[in-house]
């Protein structure tokens, strides 16, 4: 029989996205198997989820001296396990404060180290917080096997000190009766579910919309983000508000996820995003940009379908086959399935990170 443990988890944003998408299912089975799971973390979308599911939140501001003292109390008065934070700010906070109380400390790194998204100082500095979180920890996990090179090579970590683990989701909470529920209209059905900013290019996927002049199709964009208006007036530019629409957040993405014929990711760049396993899970055709950790996900032509990053022709090309491939495409759907039973499920995710920090309590 497994011992009991006493575990903080610590996330450093609530707002949904992949890495919250982890972290409540992380906190939901680590409870499962008769843990004691304490959360700490911002007040947001995610807080209130897991409130509602009766988890023992703790609220905090990580960029205040109260926050600060939060942390350092919960360090001094309990007798934790193990601390499993999620996210830089929760984790660098956290690895420096344990300097005096000497916890065990796991830190779950979701985000490459160099990315689009950030500005010339955050590329300057990034490094050196990984490497003191590095050298202030007692182990990292990664989700790709590309992203634990990232931190080898940028911020001088030591292989021995990252684990990959893939993210998992819960595939009960992902049943769905596709072919029941598809409702398109003899229109060929095309999604992207992300967040609207530079790095998740979705400039791209209108650009290559725009080339589709022989498919009668429809686009749904579901997320928020500050690029939306950009984006929405690009699509005006390109004569598409009829065949394209901007759907905002939406808090269950399963049943748009049905009606997808395809689902595209054209980031710029990715560590292993949970909307391609949901896809997966979902049986949906996925096209992606080929960058960071998404060939750990698809292997062109047998899990989805792989093109260059920015490739405008390239991506509306995957596009045409798959509209015009059906048998074949589904044989992919088929294999990424099963390559989510085999890797991505939440079971499989959640057994790697118990032995890991039974390995880091040992130590």
């Amino acid at each position: 029989m497994k011992k009991t443990k006493n575990i903080l988890l610590a996330i450093g944003c609530s707002k949904i996205g992949g890495a919250q998408k982890v972290f409540i299912t992380i906190a939901k089975k680590l409870r499962k198997e008769g843990n004691i799971v304490t959360v700490l973390l911002p007040e947001g979308a995610l807080a209130v989820l897991l409130r509602n599911e009766n988890f023992n939140t703790i609220s905090i501001n990580y960029k205040s001296i109260k926050g600060i003292r939060t942390i350092a109390g919960l360090l001094k008065r309990k007798d934790f396990d193990i601390i499993n934070t999620h996210l830089t700010n929760s984790s660098f906070l956290f690895a420096v404060i344990n300097i005096f109380y000497k916890k065990k400390l796991c830190c779950s790194l979701h985000n490459a180290i160099i990315h689009e998204g950030l500005n010339k100082l955050q590329k300057l500095i990034y490094p050196f917080i990984y490497f003191l979180i590095y050298k202030l920890s007692n182990g990292i996990i990664v989700n790709s096997e590309s992203n634990k090179q990232h931190f080898i090579d940028i911020a001088h970590i030591s292989p021995k000190h990252i684990r990959v683990i893939y993210n998992g989701i819960d595939a009960s909470e992902y049943i769905v009766e596709k072919n029941l529920s598809k409702n398109r209209g003899g229109k060929f059905q095309i999604g992207f579910i992300g967040r609207l900013s530079i790095e998740k290019g979705v400039i791209y996927l209108i650009e290559a919309l725009s080339q589709l002049t022989e498919i009668d199709y429809e686009c749904v964009i579901i997320g928020e983000g500050p690029l939306r208006y950009v984006l929405e007036e690009k699509v005006l530019s390109k004569g598409l508000k009829s065949r394209i629409k901007f759907l905002g957040f939406q808090k269950n993405v399963t049943p748009f996820f049905a009606q997808m014929d395809v689902f595209i990711l054209p980031s710029l760049n990715e560590v292993l995003p949970i909307t391609i396993i949901e896809a997966f899970a979902l049986k949906v055709v996925t096209i992606a940009a080929e960058v960071g950790g998404v060939p750990d996900l698809i292997t062109h032509g047998k899990t989805g379908m792989l093109y260059p990053t920015r490739d405008i022709e390239k991506l509306s090309e995957n596009i045409k086959w798959v509209y015009k491939n059906n048998s074949e495409s589904q044989k992919m759907v088929e294999n990424a399935y099963a390559k989510f039973i085999q890797s991505f499920s939440s079971d499989v995710m959640i057994r790697e990170i118990s032995e890991y920090f039974d390995i880091i309590n040992k130590n």
